[in-house]
């Protein structure tokens, strides 16, 4: 059996990797995964710089909603925390691996294009797969607490921040996992841009948004979830709120710099 601390921060160690690797070299990641990008032979269309940039931008959305995850899991690792939430973590974090198995497997063997190498999903679903093994491991050794249902609302001085913020995230993930290219649509630079990749690199750039949109609904409903196995307790509530905090300071200085460089080219 595995301590539910030890689970959760190697959870959170192992997805910081991924957090860094999609964030700040999304190039090095692609070349580890093999994906060519490079445009086709004579067609002038294609712009290789745009296209890279585009999709390093989903990329680094991705990178973002890892980063929450990886929070979850690291605030909920410290000394102190209740053992429930301690628990109900795990159980969370075995369903996020879980989901997102079956995810990886529904676009390894649901049309995905010839081009794109497959060595890199079939890593993916076996590290999801030793993931959720230890994370069930650790979930049990904790006494198996299950979320409550009827409790995922947060009640409290700490709710409405909590809240707020899930309700942001849900307004941007739901649609990129039910609709993306319609959502894309509304952005006029993402739309150009989009429109101009290879079938093949917009199959990625859509399989890339609809994971980032999952992961935001997940991590959303995780963080409920922990809330929900002790429902009154506010120390729970404020590490998930002092976790989300540091993530919405990244993702307002992400945004910035990306608006400052598209404002310079």
């Amino acid at each position: 059996m595995v301590a539910p601390s030890t689970a959760l921060k190697i959870s959170a160690n192992v997805f910081t990797l991924f957090f860094i690797g999609m964030s700040f070299f999304p190039d090095k990641m692609m070349e580890t995964y093999k994906f060519d990008l490079s445009c086709p032979p004579r067609d002038r269309s294609c712009d290789e710089k745009r296209n890279l940039g585009f999709l390093y931008s989903m990329m680094g959305f991705c990178g973002m909603q890892l980063f929450g995850f990886c929070v979850n899991c690291a605030a909920m690792a410290r000394d102190g925390v209740s053992v429930k939430a301690q628990s109900a973590t795990c159980f969370c974090a075995m369903i996020w691996f879980i989901v997102f198995m079956i995810n990886d497997s529904a676009y390894l063997f649901g049309g995905m294009p010839e081009s794109i190498p497959k060595e890199g999903i079939y890593f993916n679903i076996a590290l999801f797969a030793a993931l959720a093994g230890l994370q069930y491991s650790a979930w049990t050794e904790s006494g198996s607490v299950m979320p409550k249902i009827g409790s995922m609302i947060p009640s409290g001085r700490f709710a409405m921040p909590i809240i707020v913020g899930a309700l942001n995230a849900l307004f941007f993930g739901i649609p990129m996992v039910v609709m993306r290219e319609t959502w894309i649509e509304n952005w006029p630079a993402a739309a150009d841009s989009f429109k101009a990749l290879t079938p093949d690199l917009k199959f990625f750039a859509l399989w890339i948004m609809g994971n980032f949109g999952k992961i935001m609904v997940m991590n959303t409903i995780m963080g409920f979830a922990i809330i929900s196995a002790e429902p009154n307790k506010e120390d729970t509530q404020y590490r998930m709120l002092r976790g989300s905090s540091l993530v919405y300071l990244y993702f307002m200085g992400s945004m910035g710099q990306a608006t400052i460089i598209n404002a310079i080219q």
